[in-house]
């Protein structure tokens, strides 16, 4: 009994033995398939080679992963250097930042094999042994890779010859931006992808499909992504056209943080400027300060027409006080001569001048008593009207 248990023992050892030795020499010889494949297709005179044709000009598909936006800048201030002789040092420009993951396909017959049924993953050491397509960012500013421990990228070889290849980069982009309604702007951005030397006879640029540009789930500082568009943007030169694609962005500035920073204490300043409504009329160096005090502080701040309504109702607050000015000495003046003439005539001024007076210091309070409710309402109604004007846009 027990020199049967030993003998399958034996066996059962020898076939674990057999069949891992089966699974490493497997394992060595796929290893030495597609060793000897990558060095076969990395051969100078095969991966450096354009796989362009004179009946076929290549077809790049491309798709864009958006991985996160940066600021978008209306006024920033970039610092570009270059390695030639010159150096564009800081030049204000307005811009936006973007991290993507940049995917390319395209078909090199002269890369197709048969020796494996499965894609070929090219080590990152030998990329630059492949020919590449030629692609830049015409809106571009400045651009980076991402190589933090190892090149951030991948290319792919199918058996037929099909390369694929995903880059990750971090882009600074123009970006023209309309400002007209600030704080209530719609801001479009967009990347260009074109080729440097190959003409749209040899080489053709397109969108992998209709949803070839995907953007992660991400909160924007102070905007808001609404819409996402794929176009063309092909461009002719004296030395021909060369195909470009573009991917569009459509942003949504965030009001909020505007309310709080600059309308809430525009509406406060505003406010400010009409209690000198209910300053005594002969203290003129208070509301004269208090009017210009208020018009400085306004004029310090850059959102125009929000802000040049605020402005005219402050100097219109100023003006109410220079109209009960003038219409306060009037009465004054009359008061004056009332005295001098009752000292000369007693009788004579008695009754008619006081009248007089008392109907201009009347009046005087009335144009302060009026501008008590005439300005709020006003001024309410006229920002219902901007807001409502605005929001629509």
């Amino acid at each position: 009994m027990d020199f049967m248990f030993l003998v399958f023992a034996a066996l059962v050892c020898v076939v674990g033995l057999s069949s891992a030795a089966v699974h490493v020499d497997s394992k060595v010889s796929k290893e030495n398939v597609t060793g000897a494949i990558i060095s076969r297709l990395l051969a100078p005179h095969r991966a450096s080679t354009s796989p362009y044709a004179r009946e076929h000009p290549i077809k790049v598909k491309i798709d864009i992963y958006v991985q996160g936006f940066g600021r978008l800048d209306e006024v920033n201030m970039v610092h570009a250097n270059s390695d030639q002789k010159f150096t564009i040092d800081f030049v204000s420009i307005q811009a936006f930042s973007v991290e993507i993951f940049l995917r390319q396909e395209w078909h090199h017959p002269a890369l197709a094999f048969n020796e494996l049924p499965e894609d070929l993953l090219i080590p990152m050491k030998h990329v630059g042994q492949l020919w590449m397509p030629d692609l830049f960012f015409p809106n571009g500013i400045t651009s980076s890779f991402h190589d933090i421990l190892q090149r951030n990228g991948i290319v792919r070889i199918q058996p037929n010859g099909t390369v694929s290849s995903s880059t990750r980069l971090t882009l600074r982009l123009h970006c023209q931006m309309l400002l007209h309604h600030y704080p209530f702007d719609h801001q479009e951005c967009s990347i260009e992808i074109s080729t440097y030397a190959f003409t749209n006879d040899t080489m053709i640029l397109q969108w992998r499909d209709d949803d070839a540009i995907e953007v992660n789930e991400l909160d924007l500082p102070q905007f808001e992504l609404v819409a996402i568009h794929q176009d063309r943007c092909s461009q002719a030169y004296k030395t021909g056209h060369f195909d470009c694609l573009e991917a569009r962005f459509r942003f949504r500035r965030l009001v909020g943080y505007y309310l709080l920073q600059n309308y809430l204490p525009c509406v406060l300043i505003v406010m400010l400027s009409w209690v000198s409504f209910w300053i005594s009329r002969d203290s003129v160096a208070a509301r004269i300060s208090l009017g210009v005090t208020t018009i400085l502080t306004l004029t310090t701040q850059a959102i125009d027409t929000w802000y040049t309504i605020s402005n005219v109702f402050v100097f219109a607050a100023l003006l109410e006080f220079m109209a009960v000015n003038v219409l306060t000495r009037q009465e004054n003046e009359i008061a004056e001569e009332q005295v001098r003439l009752e000292d000369e005539d007693e009788d004579h001024t008695a009754d008619a001048t006081p009248n007089a007076g008392c109907q201009q210091r009347l009046t005087a309070r009335d144009v302060d008593v009026t501008s008590r409710v005439l300005f709020p309402g006003l001024y309410v109604v006229v920002s219902v009207a901007y807001w409502a004007y605005y929001i629509r846009k």
